[in-house]
Parts: structure tokens; C-alpha cells; sequence
């Protein structure tokens, strides 16, 4: 009778996986067992596996109920310490062509180093004493890594983990396919569209796609915050200048903030909001001569290329615009002012706009001087322009990437130089950069994939801002 080739594979599956009770310890395959003296039999390859600093050597239990441990220790009782290295030392003369230990080397949530047993530790000394090389081999932390496909020492066997070079995009032609066909808004604020220009990946999946990314950072922590939020950090800088405007002792608001509850109402929370006083402090000295209170809030629509451009002003007098901010002041933070500067001279009010802030404790200050209203429409005209390629596709215009790619470009370096100087703070993890933007990580894989019409882009949008910027 003739049988099908999975039959006889399936025979023979349950044949050799069939457990045999009269082999135990050694069954002819792999055997695992714990560390237990006086079997030390050879094998040919011996693996001893969680050989971790906090696991091995075990350390003796102390029990309240034991009455031995209250008298002093005398030669020749046990200890589990010197029994773990007597099992170490028999493991490694069971070994007869391969030794392979294992531990955990990093840190699970921060990746940090760690040591392996001090017994592990020793024979490392000694190898490297003795044969001048140490055989440590660096596993990666996620198994879809494409070093476990890459070095053949670490060779996985998973291939569904394996990348597709024909699915790995070499540009970032293919991101302009996300398109979305909804109504293009004619009416915008200058919040907005400075939103748009700081991340356009951000406002397109959620503003057109209606697909949030970040709902997994804004979750509630469990654990009370220690740091302010930007939003509270400004609004407390706003009272504190009230404060001092309306000569308000320095004590007495203190103790107003913190009774609302902004700040938390211990050390941290006082440290946090001493340091805010000293950025507010700052911040009046020098804006005290042209900040206004009570001054109203207002509105300025204009139109501009059929959209409706409109902000809000709460320092806004006949010749100048105040803007000030308890931060630094980057090209990030002057986004907003520099469009509000725009509508301003667009709708005919050609005036000077002033920016203050703060770095480590230093004062920054900066202005926009009175721009030409045809200029200005110019200007707006190409921001819009922009906004609306973004709201039909997807603009591909990492803020931060494209800014200090810009940077090392305007210091004379070649193209090829500066997306390198980029890609090796891309690759920092602890850089604030669009590598950690929930957006921009998940649709560029490097800034080696940026190409001419994205600088081109980078270009038009950044440096009217950068050129018109005067630092004082």
C-alpha cells in the first residue's frame, strides 16, 4: 500500500518525539536540567542559560524562624554562594568541544549595560589574561532586528522577520501616494497653518485622515508629573508678568499659583516655578517699556491668494507686535510670530515685530522689521501654497531635519556631507529630533532618502524666516 510523503514525515515526527522513560538524563537529544553537583557528565556542547548578576551565584535565604542563622558561621558549613561556583566550575569541565553562556546584558527600558555574574565576569578575566580575546557576542533586543539577517554569527531562522528589499522605498517618491480627496479649508488662522508648517505628516494624518498617532503619549499617567507641560509653563509666565506689571510682590503670586494648583505643592514643583519666575523676571525688565496691561486682544482677517488668513493679538499697538515666551527662541518658536508678522503687513499695517525669550537663563531677543505689504503677500502666497499640496497629499517637510540639514549647507558643506552630519543626530537617541516623532519615524526611515525638491522645498519655507529674523 502506498502512503503519501507526510505520512512517513509524521511517522517518523512521533517516533523521535516520543518520550522514553527509560533514558532520563540522558536521552540521546537535549537535555535540560538545572545546575545539580556530582553530574558532570560530558556533553559535547554545555549551555548554562540566565547566568545574570542578580541570579547567579544564588545567595542564602534568611529565615526568621531559623535559629542557626543567629549563631556565628564556622568552617564547614554550607554555603549556597560556594556551592554555585563548585556547580560553575563542574558545568565547565562537562563542556568538551562548545561552552555557550547566555545573560542578559541590557536593560530592558533603557537599554543600559549590564554585568553578567561575577563568576562569568572571572572567567572573562581569564580568557582575555591568557588567550587575549574575549568571544562576547551582542544580541539585539527586538527580534525582527536586521542584524539577526545580516551577521552570521546571530543568524535568525525567522524569515517573516526578514525586510523585503523590494518593499524598502530608496526615495520618498512613494510618500506623495498618500493623497486625501476632502475639501480644502479656505478660511485658516495663523495657528494653523504654523501648525501645518512645524509638521505636516502631524496635520495631515489627523486633520485629513482622522488618524491620531500620538494617543498612546497623551494617555494618563500613572504616576503624578514632574515637569510642566509648554502650555502651563506659558501661562505661568503670563501671570507672573501681570504680576509684576501691576507691581504685585513676588511673594504674594508665588503663593496665588500655587494655590490654583498649576505647579505641584512640593520642592519640585517650587524649584520648577522659581525657575519660571526668574525667565518672567527677566522677560518684564526688558519688555516692561513697551508691554501694555490690560491691553485688548485683536483680530485682523485678510485675504490672501482665496483663503481667509486671521489671528489674534494681545500686544499689538500702532508700531510694534509683542511676542515673548518663557523658552528658547528657535526657528520653531518664530514660526507663529513671523506669520502673524506677515498678516500684518499684508492687511497694511507695516510695523516692527519684537520677540523675547529665554536660554538657560539668558535673555534672547530678536525682531521683524516692517516688511512691504506686496512682499509680505508674497510670502503668505507661498506658505499657502504649500498648506494646500499638504492638504491634498502628503508634504514630505520634517521641520527639524530640513533645518539642520539647511545649517550645515549655508557652513559650505557638500550635499552628501551634510545628510551625513544629519543622519548621525538622526541616530541619537537622546537628540530631539523628527527621528522621535511618532509621524515623521514611521515614513522616513533616514535623511539619506531626502533629495533635491525636498531642500528646494526646505529652502522656500525656511529662509524667508531665518533672513528676516534680526537677533539683537
Amino acid at each position: 500500500r502506498r502512503v503519501s510523503l507526510d505520512f512517513v514525515i509524521a511517522w517518523f515526527d512521533g517516533q523521535l518525539n516520543r518520550p522514553n522513560p527509560a533514558m532520563r538524563f540522558i536521552n540521546g537529544g537535549i537535555t535540560f536540567s538545572t545546575l545539580t553537583p556530582m553530574r558532570s557528565i560530558p556533553f559535547k556542547m554545555v549551555c548554562l542559560i540566565g547566568m545574570n548578576e542578580s541570579d547567579f551565584p544564588r545567595r542564602d535565604a534568611v529565615h526568621p524562624f531559623d535559629l542557626m542563622t543567629a549563631a556565628p558561621a564556622r568552617i564547614g558549613d554550607r554555603s549556597r554562594r560556594d556551592d554555585d561556583r563548585y556547580l560553575f566550575l563542574e558545568a565547565l569541565l562537562s563542556a568538551r568541544d562548545r561552552l555557550h553562556i547566555s545573560y542578559c546584558g541590557r536593560g530592558i527600558r533603557d537599554n543600559e549595560l549590564k554585568p553578567p555574574s561575577v563568576l562569568v565576569s572571572e572567567l572573562l578575566d581569564y580568557c582575555n589574561a591568557v588567550f587575549g580575546q574575549q568571544t562576547v557576542i551582542d544580541h539585539p533586543l527586538q527580534p525582527f532586528s536586521q542584524r539577526y539577517f545580516q551577521d552570521p554569527l546571530i543568524q535568525s531562522f525567522e524569515n517573516h522577520w526578514r525586510v523585503n528589499p523590494s518593499r524598502q522605498s530608496k526615495d520618498l517618491t512613494r510618500l506623495s501616494e498618500i493623497t486625501s480627496s476632502e475639501p480644502i479649508p479656505t478660511s485658516l488662522s495663523i495657528e494653523t497653518l504654523s501648525r501645518f508648517l512645524l509638521n505636516p505628516a502631524r496635520y495631515f494624518f489627523e486633520s485629513r485622515l482622522n488618524i491620531n498617532l500620538t494617543l498612546h503619549h497623551e494617555a494618563i499617567e500613572d504616576l503624578e508629573p514632574f515637569s510642566l507641560d509648554p502650555l502651563t509653563r506659558f501661562h505661568i509666565t503670563d501671570l507672573a508678568i501681570q504680576a509684576q506689571a501691576t507691581g504685585t510682590p513676588k511673594k504674594q503670586w508665588v503663593a496665588d499659583i500655587l494655590k490654583q494648583g498649576l505647579v505641584p505643592n512640593f520642592s519640585l514643583g517650587k524649584q520648577a516655578l522659581n525657575t519660571i519666575a526668574v525667565a518672567a523676571e527677566l522677560l518684564f525688565n526688558e519688555i516692561q517699556g513697551v508691554y501694555q496691561l490690560g491691553r485688548p486682544s485683536v483680530t485682523r482677517a485678510h485675504n490672501v491668494h482665496s483663503f481667509t488668513l486671521q489671528g489674534r493679538f494681545d500686544q499689538l499697538s500702532a508700531e510694534h507686535y509683542l511676542s515673548y515666551r518663557a523658552g528658547d527662541l528657535t526657528a520653531r518658536h518664530l514660526m507663529q510670530p513671523f506669520l502673524a508678522h506677515l498678516l500684518l503687513a499684508s492687511s497694511g499695517a507695516p510695523i516692527k515685530t519684537l520677540t523675547y525669550g529665554v536660554r538657560k537663563g539668558q535673555l534672547v531677543s530678536g525682531h521683524f522689521e516692517p516688511m512691504d505689504q506686496a512682499r509680505a503677500k508674497d510670502l503668505l502666497g507661498t506658505y499657502l501654497q504649500a498648506f494646500t499640496q499638504g492638504n491634498s497629499a502628503l508634504l514630505v517637510f520634517p521641520f527639524e531635519t530640513c533645518r539642520a540639514l539647511l545649517s550645515h549647507l549655508d557652513k559650505g558643506l557638500a550635499l552628501p556631507d551634510a545628510l551625513d552630519q544629519v543622519e548621525q543626530t538622526w541616530r541619537d537617541p537622546k537628540a530631539l529630533t523628527d527621528a522621535q516623532d511618532p509621524y515623521w519615524s514611521r515614513l522616513i526611515e533616514s535623511p539619506l532618502t531626502l533629495n533635491q525638491l525636498n531642500i528646494d522645498l526646505a529652502r522656500a519655507l525656511l529662509d524667508p524666516l531665518t533672513e528676516a529674523w534680526v537677533q539683537s
